[in-house]
C-alpha cells in the first residue's frame, strides 16, 4: 500500500497477489502508484508489521 499524504488531498495505491504459503515479502521502497483519492478526512498511515513477519 502506498500513501501520498498531502493535507486534505491524500491519495492511496495498492496491489496484491495470491500467496497461500505467505513466503513472498515485498522489499522496502517498492510499491504501486497512488491512484485512488481519499474522499473525506485526512488519511493517516502508521507503520506496523505483524508478529512473526521477520520485518521491523
Amino acid at each position: 500500500m502506498t500513501v501520498y499524504d498531502h493535507g486534505k488531498h491524500d491519495r492511496v495505491g495498492y496491489c496484491w497477489g495470491p500467496d497461500p504459503d505467505h513466503k513472498q515479502i515485498v522489499p522496502p521502497c517498492l510499491s504501486s502508484a497512488t491512484f485512488e483519492r481519499v474522499e473525506t478526512g485526512d488519511f493517516k498511515a502508521v507503520e506496523w508489521f505483524p508478529p512473526g513477519s521477520g520485518i521491523g
